[in-house]
Protein backbone atom coordinates (compact mmCIF):
# COMPACT_ATOMS: atom_id res chain seq x y z
CA UNK A 1 0.00 0.00 0.00
CA UNK A 2 2.86 2.38 0.74
CA UNK A 3 5.56 0.60 -1.19
CA UNK A 4 6.74 3.83 -2.82
CA UNK A 5 6.89 5.78 0.45
CA UNK A 6 9.96 5.90 2.65
CA UNK A 7 9.88 6.72 6.34
CA UNK A 8 11.82 6.15 9.52
CA UNK A 9 10.50 4.94 12.85
CA UNK A 10 11.49 6.60 16.11
CA UNK A 11 10.31 5.40 19.51
CA UNK A 12 9.92 8.12 22.13
CA UNK A 13 8.83 7.67 25.76
CA UNK A 14 7.15 10.46 27.72
CA UNK A 15 6.29 10.45 31.40
CA UNK A 16 3.35 12.43 32.71
CA UNK A 17 0.01 12.33 34.49
CA UNK A 18 -2.12 13.39 31.52
CA UNK A 19 -1.85 11.21 28.43
CA UNK A 20 -3.56 13.64 26.05
CA UNK A 21 -1.47 16.62 27.15
CA UNK A 22 1.77 14.65 26.85
CA UNK A 23 0.80 13.40 23.41
CA UNK A 24 -0.04 16.92 22.28
CA UNK A 25 3.34 18.09 23.53
CA UNK A 26 5.07 15.30 21.61
CA UNK A 27 3.13 16.12 18.46
CA UNK A 28 4.14 19.77 18.65
CA UNK A 29 7.77 18.91 19.32
CA UNK A 30 7.99 16.49 16.40
CA UNK A 31 5.79 18.59 14.11
CA UNK A 32 3.77 15.47 13.29
CA UNK A 33 1.33 15.53 10.39
CA UNK A 34 -0.85 12.66 11.63
CA UNK A 35 -1.70 10.85 14.87
CA UNK A 36 -2.68 7.17 14.67
CA UNK A 37 -4.63 5.83 17.63
CA UNK A 38 -5.88 2.29 18.06
CA UNK A 39 -8.88 1.07 20.01
CA UNK A 40 -8.78 -2.38 21.59
CA UNK A 41 -11.90 -4.18 22.74
CA UNK A 42 -15.53 -3.16 23.10
CA UNK A 43 -15.16 -1.62 26.50
CA UNK A 44 -12.19 0.42 25.34
CA UNK A 45 -14.13 1.48 22.26
CA UNK A 46 -17.08 2.65 24.30
CA UNK A 47 -14.69 4.52 26.54
CA UNK A 48 -13.06 6.12 23.52
CA UNK A 49 -16.38 7.30 22.18
CA UNK A 50 -17.58 8.81 25.44
CA UNK A 51 -14.69 11.03 26.41
CA UNK A 52 -11.41 9.11 26.42
CA UNK A 53 -7.99 10.20 25.28
CA UNK A 54 -8.97 9.57 21.67
CA UNK A 55 -11.75 12.14 21.81
CA UNK A 56 -9.57 14.54 23.77
CA UNK A 57 -7.06 14.39 20.94
CA UNK A 58 -9.82 14.90 18.37
CA UNK A 59 -11.04 17.93 20.32
CA UNK A 60 -7.52 19.33 20.55
CA UNK A 61 -7.49 19.97 16.78
CA UNK A 62 -3.72 19.63 16.89
CA UNK A 63 -3.54 17.59 13.68
CA UNK A 64 -5.50 14.88 11.82
CA UNK A 65 -6.31 11.75 13.85
CA UNK A 66 -6.55 8.29 12.31
CA UNK A 67 -8.63 6.04 14.58
CA UNK A 68 -8.13 2.32 13.97
CA UNK A 69 -10.84 -0.10 15.22
CA UNK A 70 -9.98 -3.54 16.61
CA UNK A 71 -8.70 -6.25 14.27
CA UNK A 72 -8.95 -4.03 11.21
CA UNK A 73 -6.73 -4.69 8.22
CA UNK A 74 -6.66 -2.97 4.86
CA UNK A 75 -3.85 -4.23 2.63
CA UNK A 76 -5.01 -1.74 0.01
CA UNK A 77 -6.79 1.56 0.53
CA UNK A 78 -9.05 1.47 -2.50
CA UNK A 79 -12.24 3.33 -1.58
CA UNK A 80 -12.57 6.33 0.72
CA UNK A 81 -15.62 8.28 1.87
CA UNK A 82 -15.38 12.00 2.54
CA UNK A 83 -18.44 13.28 4.37
CA UNK A 84 -19.57 16.85 3.75
CA UNK A 85 -22.52 18.91 4.94
CA UNK A 86 -22.24 21.07 1.78
CA UNK A 87 -22.13 24.27 3.79
CA UNK A 88 -19.39 26.82 3.11
CA UNK A 89 -17.20 24.07 1.68
CA UNK A 90 -14.44 26.45 0.58
CA UNK A 91 -14.08 27.72 4.13
CA UNK A 92 -14.58 24.49 6.07
CA UNK A 93 -12.89 21.82 3.95
CA UNK A 94 -9.19 21.26 4.84
CA UNK A 95 -8.24 20.78 1.21
CA UNK A 96 -4.47 20.39 1.48
CA UNK A 97 -4.39 17.70 4.24
CA UNK A 98 -7.03 15.71 2.39
CA UNK A 99 -5.14 15.98 -0.90
CA UNK A 100 -1.89 15.02 0.83
CA UNK A 101 -3.54 11.87 2.14
CA UNK A 102 -5.17 11.02 -1.18
CA UNK A 103 -1.93 11.57 -3.09
CA UNK A 104 -0.20 8.86 -1.04
CA UNK A 105 -2.82 6.14 -1.51
CA UNK A 106 -4.69 7.35 -4.61
CA UNK A 107 -8.00 5.72 -3.60
CA UNK A 108 -11.37 6.09 -5.26
CA UNK A 109 -12.99 9.14 -3.62
CA UNK A 110 -16.69 9.15 -2.81
CA UNK A 111 -18.16 12.30 -1.30
CA UNK A 112 -21.29 11.66 0.73
CA UNK A 113 -23.92 14.05 2.04
CA UNK A 114 -26.66 12.90 4.38
CA UNK A 115 -29.58 15.25 4.88
CA UNK A 116 -33.09 14.49 6.03
CA UNK A 117 -34.42 17.43 3.96
CA UNK A 118 -33.36 16.14 0.53
CA UNK A 119 -36.17 15.40 -1.84
CA UNK A 120 -36.09 14.49 -5.53
CA UNK A 121 -33.53 17.07 -6.66
CA UNK A 122 -30.76 19.16 -5.12
CA UNK A 123 -31.29 22.79 -4.24
CA UNK A 124 -29.39 25.56 -6.03
CA UNK A 125 -27.17 25.97 -2.98
CA UNK A 126 -26.25 22.29 -2.91
CA UNK A 127 -25.46 22.32 -6.62
CA UNK A 128 -23.13 25.28 -6.09
CA UNK A 129 -21.30 23.58 -3.22
CA UNK A 130 -21.04 20.36 -5.26
CA UNK A 131 -19.38 22.25 -8.11
CA UNK A 132 -16.88 23.72 -5.65
CA UNK A 133 -16.00 20.23 -4.40
CA UNK A 134 -15.73 18.92 -7.96
CA UNK A 135 -13.14 21.59 -8.73
CA UNK A 136 -11.43 21.16 -5.37
CA UNK A 137 -10.82 17.42 -5.89
CA UNK A 138 -10.87 17.26 -9.68
CA UNK A 139 -7.61 15.28 -9.77
CA UNK A 140 -9.36 12.44 -7.90
CA UNK A 141 -12.56 12.29 -9.98
CA UNK A 142 -14.94 12.16 -7.00
CA UNK A 143 -18.31 10.46 -7.09
CA UNK A 144 -21.16 12.11 -5.19
CA UNK A 145 -23.94 10.52 -3.17
CA UNK A 146 -26.86 12.38 -1.62
CA UNK A 147 -29.08 10.49 0.77
CA UNK A 148 -32.24 11.58 2.53
CA UNK A 149 -31.90 9.64 5.76
CA UNK A 150 -32.59 10.52 9.36
CA UNK A 151 -29.98 8.41 11.12
CA UNK A 152 -26.52 9.58 10.08
CA UNK A 153 -24.63 6.76 11.73
CA UNK A 154 -26.81 3.94 10.40
CA UNK A 155 -26.76 5.45 6.92
CA UNK A 156 -22.95 5.62 6.86
CA UNK A 157 -22.67 2.09 8.19
CA UNK A 158 -24.94 0.68 5.50
CA UNK A 159 -23.38 2.76 2.74
CA UNK A 160 -19.84 1.80 3.73
CA UNK A 161 -20.75 -1.88 3.83
CA UNK A 162 -22.55 -1.78 0.49
CA UNK A 163 -19.72 0.10 -1.25
CA UNK A 164 -16.92 -1.85 0.49
CA UNK A 165 -15.38 1.35 1.85
CA UNK A 166 -11.92 1.10 3.40
CA UNK A 167 -11.79 4.41 5.27
CA UNK A 168 -14.11 7.19 6.35
CA UNK A 169 -12.91 10.80 6.42
CA UNK A 170 -14.84 13.30 8.52
CA UNK A 171 -14.25 17.00 9.08
CA UNK A 172 -14.40 18.14 12.71
CA UNK A 173 -16.85 21.00 13.08
CA UNK A 174 -18.96 22.17 15.98
CA UNK A 175 -22.43 20.63 16.09
CA UNK A 176 -22.01 18.71 12.87
CA UNK A 177 -21.39 15.21 11.61
CA UNK A 178 -18.39 14.21 13.71
CA UNK A 179 -20.19 15.06 16.96
CA UNK A 180 -23.16 12.98 15.83
CA UNK A 181 -20.80 10.13 15.04
CA UNK A 182 -19.27 10.14 18.49
CA UNK A 183 -22.50 10.79 20.35
CA UNK A 184 -24.61 7.76 19.48
CA UNK A 185 -24.32 4.01 19.69
CA UNK A 186 -24.20 3.64 15.89
CA UNK A 187 -20.61 4.83 16.10
CA UNK A 188 -19.78 1.52 17.78
CA UNK A 189 -21.25 -0.27 14.78
CA UNK A 190 -19.30 1.93 12.40
CA UNK A 191 -15.97 1.65 14.18
CA UNK A 192 -16.14 -1.86 15.65
CA UNK A 193 -18.45 -4.21 13.75
CA UNK A 194 -17.81 -2.86 10.26
CA UNK A 195 -14.13 -2.29 11.04
CA UNK A 196 -13.78 1.02 9.22
CA UNK A 197 -10.94 3.34 10.22
CA UNK A 198 -11.90 6.97 10.81
CA UNK A 199 -9.68 9.82 9.68
CA UNK A 200 -10.71 12.97 11.53
CA UNK A 201 -9.57 16.30 10.11
CA UNK A 202 -10.29 19.83 11.23
CA UNK A 203 -11.59 22.78 9.29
Amino acid sequence: MIANCFFSIEIVAHQGDNFAEELQRAVRHSKADLIIMGIKGKSALAKAIYGSNTIKMVDSKICPILIIPPEVSFPALRKVILTSDFKETTKTTPTEPIKDFLSVFNPKLQIVNLDKDHYISLTTGYKKEKNILVEMFKDYHPEFYFMRLYDVNEALTLFAKDKEIDLLMVIRRDETLIQKLFKHSHTITLSYQSKIPLLVMHE
